[in-house]
């Protein structure tokens, strides 16, 4: 048998691309994809909770906004989570590409050919979005696997160096490997019983957005509420006007405001009751 030329080549790839060919999907839905029952404020009572220093208490005023923030922070760490685990098995998946010593007719040079082939590392590069994938005998690895597959397309010559332009062109068959050989392909599926951590950057980006949207009008609620189950007036106040833009004087103008309206309406509807 003719041999072919023994070399290494390491390609570059584009990591969504080659993920997308080999069965893995990195756009990850905080959403779509991620299960979350949400929080609601008797959740963060049972909490210990360990929100960023310049938030401590904020859910003794504002227990909503708090809630929201965690729920949207822990589906940003599952969504991180489950594209680290597809990046992962992707890696992995490549790196068990081999075909051993195998042997095939090359119709392109009319000749026999038997040599070792397969992948011999993938490294990510999250950062610059690319895929490092190191092949050996990369001619004859593609030429196998599209053989295996009964594909009628001309081979790639067995003897001499194709391009790295043609050889990325034909690679996306090499995720046929696992038909054709009968290997198991990494799942890239998450562990739900791990719970990742959340970023605090993150989380402060999220609790300052929910309090930036806060009115008047939710202050002076949420003061009232807190007020009802039983805190202290001071220093409910003092946490209000610590998280938000608003003043302690327009917030107590509010209330009473609200209180004077309230009892208004409260005197015109027992007026009836009120005469002698």
């Amino acid at each position: 048998m003719s041999k072919v030329i023994d070399r290494k080549i390491t390609l570059e790839f584009d990591l969504e691309e080659l993920a997308k060919d080999f069965g893995y999907n990195l756009e990850v839905d905080e959403y779509e994809d991620v299960y979350h029952n949400g929080y609601s404020k008797k959740d963060l009572s049972n909490f210990d909770l360990d929100l960023p220093e310049k938030y401590q208490d904020l859910e003794k005023i504002f227990p909503d906004p708090v809630c929201i923030a965690l729920e949207s922070a822990e589906r940003a760490a599952w969504a991180s989570y489950i594209r680290k685990q597809r990046i992962e098995a992707l890696e992995e998946c490549l790196e068990k590409i081999d075909l051993g010593n195998a042997a095939e007719y090359n119709s392109c040079d009319g000749v026999s050919v038997s040599a070792h082939a397969g992948i011999s590392s993938a490294n990510v590069n999250e950062d610059e979005n690319k895929v490092s994938v190191t092949i050996i005998n990369p001619e004859h690895l593609i030429n196998a696997i599209v053989n295996g597959m009964g594909y009628v397309y001309p081979d790639l010559p067995a003897l001499t160096e194709s391009s790295n332009e043609e050889i990325k062109a034909r690679f996306h068959n090499v995720k046929d490997y696992f038909e054709v050989y009968g290997e198991s392909k990494p799942s890239g599926y998450a562990d739900n019983r791990y719970s990742p951590s959340i970023d605090n950057n993150y989380l402060s980006e999220e609790l300052e957005f929910r309090v930036g949207e806060l009115t008047l009008d939710d202050v002076v609620e949420a003061v009232k509420d807190s007020i009802a189950e039983g805190n202290d007036l001071n220093t409910i106040m003092s946490l209000a006007t610590k998280f938000t833009v608003f003043k302690e004087k327009e917030i107590a103008e509010k209330i009473v405001e609200g209180v004077e309206s309230e009892a208004s309406n409260w005197k015109s509807n027992l007026s009836n009751f009120l005469e002698d």
